[in-house]
């Protein structure tokens, strides 16, 4: 190092022992501009010059130092040696606030981006589905219901069917929203001609009852699946239902209203389900609802009332109930023109109870 200095300084020394270095590069204040630009380029042509002496001043330097180590070297070994300690300097960019070199951020804007969508995942990483799936599908099922009827403890089986649609608000979860109609209908052993009209006499006057036989429904159920994996899921929510039509053993009752016979026109009910996949397609599931009203509440109110105003007239209301009227069944009047009462059996305490078996298909 010190003697590259000295060399250095030595060359320095000679340029300025130059006359006409020394007078061209004297400026004064008289000088014109023209001069002052004439002047400046012989300035940075003579800082050029100096500089390409200092560097073949530093190259000798090293190649001397190299042949006194090394004097069997051969020649093309000794400048590629030269070029190793006498080497050009590198400049290396970092980003201010990323600890990548600036080369390996120039490799990382070549790779292409990823343009993939994926859906709401709740915090939940892992995919159960592909995301190049449509999240919103539509569906149609159908199956079978079953119900046992109050305190009859009369068990009974209908078809149900419906559509829906579902969406995938994330991989795992999913709401379903729909429309089903389904039927409440009773045992055949409770529907036969014996039962379909009851009568009961009092002197001149008569009571018939008549047979509730079916009941039809629609519901809205709106439910959360809960997928647990690619084949299974759970299911809970909650369902609207509307009681559209009613049929009994007396076809004059078919035309009056609900309130008429006693009967709630809408429901409210929880359902609680479990479905498996067995396709892209098919699944098949069991479901069970629980209504969470008494759709005969005001018929029991009515019953009440006529076993209250016919004990004040001194009628037996016992023996005539148990005379128009099976096990867990409650006698509603309908109408009443004397000497002929007409009454219409509807099942005690009953809830739009039932599990359904269900096997859906989806678009």
């Amino acid at each position: 190092i010190d003697k590259n200095t000295s060399a250095f300084s030595n060359n320095i020394k000679e340029i300025k022992n130059k006359p006409n270095i020394e007078k061209s590069t004297s400026f004064s204040d008289a000088d014109s501009y023209e001069d002052i630009d004439l002047k400046s380029e012989k300035f940075n042509e003579i800082i050029h010059t100096s500089n390409q002496l200092m560097l073949q001043e530093a190259n000798k330097e090293a190649a001397k130092q190299l042949n006194n180590k090394s004097i069997a070297s051969s020649s093309s070994g000794n400048e590629e040696k030269i070029k190793n300690i006498v080497k050009s300097p590198k400049i290396k960019t970092i980003y201010q606030y990323s600890t990548s070199t600036y080369n390996d951020l120039q490799v990382n804007k070549t790779k292409p981006i990823d343009h993939k969508q994926t859906p709401l995942n709740f915090g939940i990483g892992d995919e159960i589905i592909s995301n190049n799936k449509c999240p919103l599908k539509l569906n149609v099922y159908g199956g079978v219901s079953g119900k046992v009827f109050g305190h009859s403890k009369e068990f009974s089986v209908m078809p149900t069917v419906g559509l829906s649609t579902s969406y995938r608000v994330a991989p795992r979860h999913s709401i379903e929203a729909g429309l089903q109609y389904k039927s409440i209908n009773k045992s055949e052993n409770i529907v036969g001609n014996e039962y379909a009209e009851l009568r009961y006499f009092i002197g001149t006057n008569s009571s018939k009852s008549y047979n509730l036989e079916r009941m039809d429904l629609l519901e809205l159920p709106l439910s959360y699946h809960l997928h647990l994996n690619p084949i299974v899921n759970i299911q809970a929510g909650i369902k609207g239902v509307w009681l559209f039509n009613t049929k009994t053993s007396n076809p004059e009752f078919d035309s009056k209203t609900n309130e008429e016979l006693g009967i709630a026109s809408f429901d409210l009910g929880v359902l609680l389900g479990l479905e498996f996949n067995l396709s892209k397609h098919w699944a098949i599931g069991i479901q069970y609802n629980i209504g969470l009203l008494n759709l005969t509440q005001q018929g029991e109110l009515r019953q009440e009332q006529l076993i209250q105003k016919e004990s004040g007239m001194g009628i037996n209301t016992t023996e005539k109930m148990d005379a128009l009227s099976t096990q867990g069944e409650l006698v509603v009047p309908v109408t009443e023109n004397n000497p002929q009462q007409e009454m219409i059996r509807l099942p005690e305490n009953l809830h739009n109870n039932d599990v359904q078996v269900l096997l859906k298909y989806t678009f």
